[in-house]
């Protein structure tokens, strides 16, 4: 993938939530949509930065590459990543739903430390949320 200069925070804000707006009309991720997941400390730090949830920015310091590692297993004996997703993640604590044109603006700006996407079906059993997550094009750059 490659990347192109970031524009200044206050526009990667707007651009962003022009696409939160128009993708998840102000709610949830929507069922039978595609979604990506970001690992909530590089998404947070990118917020600070942007001023995402408030009206200025609360941190001078980029967010660097996107890095999602923190979502996969590590093998017990070597601990590099392996290609399965940890079954223990929380949503806002270790990753966030960010629509397919989000990750794909995100990821022209800040390329990947390591690279892959988790794919989200979202679908609505007895009232409850569940997602369908599947790796795509895992690729781990150390």
């Amino acid at each position: 993938m490659t990347t192109s200069p970031p524009p200044p925070p206050n526009e990667q804000c707007t651009i962003i939530k022009e696409i939160f707006a128009r993708k998840f009309n102000g709610s949830r991720p929507l069922k039978g949509k595609t979604n990506f997941l970001l690992a909530a400390l590089w998404w947070n730090k990118w917020t600070e930065y942007v001023g995402f949830n408030k009206q200025e920015p609360t941190s001078d310091v980029s967010p660097g590459e996107i890095d999602n590692i923190r979502l996969l297993e590590r093998n017990a004996e070597t601990d590099e990543p392996e290609d399965v997703v940890k079954g223990t993640l929380l949503e806002n604590t270790d990753y966030v739903f960010v629509p397919d044109e989000a990750w794909t603006q995100l990821q022209s700006w800040y390329a990947e430390l390591h690279a892959f996407m988790l794919m989200i079906i979202v679908a609505l059993r007895r009232q409850k949320l569940s997602c369908d997550l599947r790796l795509h094009n895992f690729c781990c750059f150390t």
